[in-house]
């Protein structure tokens, strides 16, 4: 779990300069890194060994994932079932202290698609209500004078 915060950081920052740089690609895989992290389902696996073998390799660790393991097995199928459509930067788990939801970057252009196939291979397969929307990014909230 430390090594999923630490790692978590790391990626903070190389998002930060991925955006900055308009390197989309690098934005997918941190997204998708960072969710592999929360995984429930195939989750990926930490040790000692594994942490000693990093430090010494001096690896970037905004490209490794921790096991924080706060997931459900429906949306570690919910990001699969997203990340599979065509159009998709990447997706994951986010807010789960709240109950959680899944964010996705999805090109306008496939946005609907992308609701399509949620309804479809997720809310239809679980006999959830449909509840996915398309939002656009803002420059979020401030102060004007």
């Amino acid at each position: 779990v430390t090594m999923f915060g630490i790692t978590e950081c790391y990626r903070a920052s190389a998002f930060l300069t991925a955006l900055k740089n308009k390197d989309y690609e690098l934005i997918g895989k941190l997204i998708k890194l960072s969710h592999d992290g929360d995984r429930v389902v195939n989750p990926v696996s930490v040790s000692n060994e594994k942490i000693n073998s990093l430090i010494e390799s001096g690896c970037d660790l905004a490209f490794e994932t921790g096991a924080y393991g706060c997931s459900t097995k429906e949306i570690d199928y919910l990001t699969e079932v997203i990340n599979a459509q065509d159009g998709v930067i990447g997706s994951k788990l986010t807010g789960a202290g709240l109950g959680g939801c899944v964010v996705a970057i999805v090109k306008k252009e496939n946005a609907n698609a992308v609701i399509s196939a949620i309804n479809k291979n997720y809310y239809d397969k679980f006999g959830f209500e449909y509840g996915a929307k398309v939002y656009v990014p803002s420059s979020g909230a401030k102060v004007i004078y």
